[in-house]
């Protein structure tokens, strides 16, 4: 399998190269580790999917993943390669993870392409926002944690179909509603990852049912 090849930037945004992955990973990780910051970073999608209640799509993620293993997380998400769009992350994402087709779509279109589009079929999803100066608290095992910078677009969309899941990424999905999942968020913060913690917070009123999107 070819490496994962990304693009790495300056703190002020600069392209400085390419990078294999994990090695950028790693030097991102030990620079935290020595200095308590991190002076590069990549891009990121991150994309958080409703069934058309507006119940939740949550992963767990494998307890073999370096970071944030065996915890409750967005629906999908990851590092863009080289050359890609945030747009063609998120979709790459969605097929690698949850062996799904998806479309991102205008946010102003969300609610004619949800009348076109079987969600059962296809996850459609809009981009909400990217935070340019994002930062994820990432977790290890042994208790270790670290920050990772990076310029992360955040989607949003609906999906209602089969998911068939990467073993390696991924223990299993849940679906459940909002207020089920605060209210877990109280009782056992730690059985989360930080990231869903920050994707509530940006979408909170957006997340609705599909019915009730104007």
């Amino acid at each position: 399998m070819a490496p994962e090849m990304i693009e790495v930037y300056s703190d002020k945004g600069k392209l400085l190269g390419v990078k294999e992955n994990k090695q950028c990973h790693d030097a991102m990780r030990e620079e935290f580790l020595r200095t308590g910051k991190v002076s590069i970073h990549h891009k990121h999608s991150r994309v958080l999917l409703l069934a058309s209640s507006g119940k939740l799509i949550l992963q767990k993620r494998s307890k073999w993943k370096g970071d944030n293993p065996g915890l409750w997380d967005k629906t999908v998400g990851g590092h863009a390669f080289r050359h890609e769009s945030y747009d063609f992350t998120a979709v790459r994402e969605c097929a690698e993870e949850m062996r799904i087709p998806s479309t991102v779509v205008a946010r102003e279109h969300l609610k004619e392409a949800l009348g076109l589009i079987d969600t059962h079929a296809m996850a459609v999803m809009f981009l909400v926002e990217v935070d340019g100066n994002d930062v994820s608290l990432r977790s290890e095992r042994g208790g270790k944690t670290w920050k990772e910078p990076s310029s992360t677009a955040y989607y949003l969309g609906y999906y209602d179909g089969p998911i068939r899941f990467n073993l390696s990424e991924a223990s299993g999905f849940r679906i459940s509603s909002l207020k089920e999942i605060e209210e877990e968020m109280l009782k056992e913060p730690e059985a989360f990852a930080n990231d869903l913690f920050k994707m509530l917070s940006r979408m909170r009123n957006a997340l609705k049912p599909v019915d009730e999107i104007r």
